[in-house]
């Protein structure tokens, strides 16, 4: 019935479609990000096995010569994986270490082997693992340019989950 007007109205009605995904992507993308973090964590390791990994690492205070903000995500992960950082571990994930930002210059280590790696790419690191927002100790430019970056490495959402949600809102339509 539609089939012979299509021609004429796909020029007229794509735009508008295109409009309506790029208004609705956004919180779509958020949502489906933190209902996919929130089952990640339900369908991780039990509390029980946690613990276990967790006694393995060895803890200390570390001292960081640059301010460290606080990322919405507060732990963070150094795994064994496609992303060397992550806010939370998986059952396959090679937990390498654990990181809690104490105060602006310190921050909790925990790590299977002393933790060498150079502390001062962690802020750059909290605000990618952060998924919303970082708080810091002051408004700084170093702190302000690490604003763009926040997320990066907070969304468990692969490329094959977005093209998901992507066809999810154009069938919507």
């Amino acid at each position: 019935m539609f089939a012979p007007l299509m021609p004429e109205l796909l020029p007229r009605i794509l735009p508008v479609i295109k409009q309506q995904v790029l208004i609705k992507l956004p919180a779509m993308l958020k949502k489906s990000a933190k209902d996919r973090h929130l089952n990640a964590l339900r369908q991780t390791l039990t509390p029980e096995v946690k613990k276990e990994h967790y006694k393995k690492l060895h803890y200390k205070l570390e001292k960081c010569d640059s301010p460290l903000p606080l990322g919405d995500s507060m732990v963070f992960f150094k795994v064994d994986a496609r992303k060397a950082f992550k806010t939370f571990f998986e059952k396959d994930d090679t937990l390498l270490a654990a990181f809690l930002p104490i105060s602006p210059f310190t921050i909790l280590v925990g790590s299977l082997d002393d933790y060498g790696s150079d502390l001062s790419t962690l802020p750059l690191t909290i605000a990618h693992c952060s998924l919303e927002y970082f708080i810091a100790s002051d408004r700084t430019a170093h702190f302000q340019d690490m604003i763009a970056e926040i997320g990066r490495d907070a969304h468990p959402l692969s490329q094959a989950q977005i093209a998901s949600i992507v066809d999810e809102i154009l069938q919507e339509q």
